[in-house]
């Protein structure tokens, strides 16, 4: 007895429900709203910085944040010197504000640009001054500092990673600042690491 071959099964029909142009865009969870394109965003959470704390536990946290993701540099340069504004009450911490931005830009090089960035804002917008001086030009007299160490700084190859991440840093910083002085730092750096050209340069 022969086998019958198996009957085609019929066509499968589909039905399409067409829908409103004005319909909300369906959003999952942990999404942010629709952009203006029509598709949702991610949500990004506010950057966290502590208010009330001493003012280098909350440039610690600013600088963890922006060296995380520094998108969200907008977001919190504008609260950081607020706080740091009230908080900064002697010259000595205005120091300790200066060297801790400019040794994180030299040892982090994820975060030298917005280093930069920072100190361009604050050169223009923390208002605090002492008789020392006020942000930007006691940054520029520790700058300065550096700067005269740098042939010492280039004789080895550990030194000179340093003078490297300086030379790095102060260059971001001339693309905002353009000031004379800085340019003249950043050919003087540059004469010095060129010296002995290495790999590492």
């Amino acid at each position: 007895q022969q086998q019958q071959a198996p009957q085609p099964m019929p066509p499968q029909r589909h039905t399409f429900t067409l829908k409103s142009v004005d319909a909300p865009v369906f959003v999952p969870r942990g999404m942010g709203a629709p952009a203006p394109n029509g598709m949702p965003s991610m949500a990004m959470p506010p950057p966290c910085l502590t208010a009330n704390q001493d003012p280098m536990t909350q440039l610690k946290q600013a600088i963890s944040a922006l060296t995380s993701d520094p998108d969200v540099f907008d977001n919190l340069i504008g609260r950081l010197n607020q706080e740091l504004s009230k908080g900064i009450l002697n010259e000595d911490t205005l120091n300790s504000i200066i060297e801790e931005i400019f040794s994180q830009s030299i040892l982090v090089s994820s975060f030298r640009t917005t280093a930069a960035k920072m100190c361009n804002y604050f050169s223009h917008n923390l208002t605090k001054e002492f008789p020392s001086g006020n942000f930007k030009s006691l940054l520029l007299r520790r700058c300065q500092q550096e700067h005269s160490k740098r042939d010492s700084l280039a004789q080895n190859s550990d030194t000179r990673r340093h003078l490297i991440g300086f030379a790095v840093f102060m260059g971001e910083f001339l693309l905002t600042e353009k000031s004379a002085e800085t340019r003249s730092i950043i050919h003087d750096l540059l004469v010095s690491i060129l010296k002995d050209p290495t790999d590492e340069n």
